[in-house]
């Protein structure tokens, strides 16, 4: 008789992690609270996955420690539709999230984030990481939902440590002339003089 999982949990697709100032229990109900409203707010996101097959599943959040400083890990997965994960229970949870183990499991194949420098007792430095197939899934999504008879496809890439390339590739001219548009974006933050950090510039 076989009594583990039956499927396996991958890495979260979009993860943050969050330094706090003390250790926060995930199920406290303020938290569960705001882990609903963001899953509500992903509704609509996850109805485009679903044209490509795909679902938001989570947020979920587990609580760790670095060296002393107590971490919170919030997660989303974008997995196929039918994924075995916990049913929705609408309305504070109208899409499906991991059982804790599950997500913990996830957050386990995931090294935690580089953060900024803590500086006060009211920061919450954080990082932010992305899967590139989960960006290739929403432009995948985008493309399906908005079809554009002069694009072919869009192909989503990285190169490390914060690049993320996107081409276009398509005719336009009754369909003779082919192209290929190709934007590349360092993601990030840049300090300019006298003024706090602000978003890397992009280039084509």
């Amino acid at each position: 008789m076989f009594l583990g999982p039956t499927f396996a949990v991958d890495a979260p697709a979009i993860i943050a992690d969050i330094e706090t100032t003390f250790p926060a229990d995930p199920h406290d109900p303020a938290i569960a609270s705001l882990l609903g409203r963001l899953q509500q707010g992903l509704v609509g996101l996850s109805g485009r996955l679903a044209s490509v097959g795909k679902t938001v599943i989570g947020p979920n959040l587990v609580g760790a420690d670095d060296s002393g400083r107590p971490i919170l890990r919030l997660g989303l997965w974008v997995e196929d539709l039918g994924f075995p994960a916990d049913p929705p229970s609408p309305p504070a949870f109208p899409l499906p999230r991991l059982s804790d183990d599950a997500a913990r499991a996830g957050f386990g194949l995931v090294p935690l984030l580089p953060r900024a420098r803590h500086l006060g007792l009211s920061d919450m430095p954080f990082g932010v990481s992305i899967a590139a197939s989960a960006l290739q899934t929403f432009v995948d999504a985008a493309l399906a939902a908005h079809p554009d008879e002069n694009v072919d496809s869009i192909t989503v890439s990285m190169s490390p440590p914060s690049t993320v390339s996107t081409s276009y590739q398509g005719h336009v001219v009754l369909g003779l002339v082919p192209y290929t548009i190709t934007i590349e974006e360092t993601l990030g933050a840049q300090t300019r003089l006298g003024h706090r950090p602000v978003p890397a510039d992009g280039h084509i």
